[in-house]
């Protein structure tokens, strides 16, 4: 009994040193959950900046510089959502038929669809880039998919150009 009650004395002794090493772990365990748990919301923050800047450097005209911009997101971030990563094939496919490097731009604009099908935006970019390429078949097929999924400026284009 007397050594069962010594060895307990002293474990229990041996709990003030024991408590700044507990303390410092809780402080890196709580750190560490709050780093992960918020990590992704300053990947968006960082990815919505990113974009935000590469979309005014090709508003302004500069489409050989947005495409270096646009790329570079998509290595930056190569675990974005399809959703995003879709956008960025849009911006890029634009970006190469104001170049008039409408093959290029086709294959971005159907890697931004097979991300994001149901966006009517890119069904839209796409009947462009094919009447630019002369498939007029191409171009109504994709505007008409482009309406039937209520997008409002494809109907603009189907009225302004038709189909024939």
């Amino acid at each position: 009994m007397k050594k069962r009650t010594a060895f307990i004395g002293a474990i229990l002794s041996l709990i003030p040193f024991g408590q700044p090493l507990i303390i410092k772990n809780l402080i890196v365990l709580s750190s560490s959950v709050m780093i992960i748990s918020y990590s992704e919301k300053i990947l968006a923050d960082s990815f919505n900046y990113d974009f935000e800047n590469a979309l005014q450097i090709f508003d302004k005209g500069n489409n050989k510089q947005a495409i270096l911009k646009f790329q570079k997101i998509l290595k930056k971030y190569p675990n974005l959502s399809s959703k995003s990563k879709s956008r960025v094939y849009l911006m890029l496919s634009m970006s190469h038929g104001y170049l008039k490097k409408h093959y290029a731009a086709l294959g971005f604009i159907n890697k931004a669809i097979d991300l994001d099908p149901t966006f009517g935006a890119l069904y839209l970019d796409r009947a462009t880039t094919k009447n630019y390429l002369g498939d007029k078949k191409g171009y109504c097929l994709d505007l008409r998919i482009s309406m039937d999924l209520g997008f409002g400026a494809a109907e603009e284009f189907f009225n302004k150009w038709g189909c024939n």
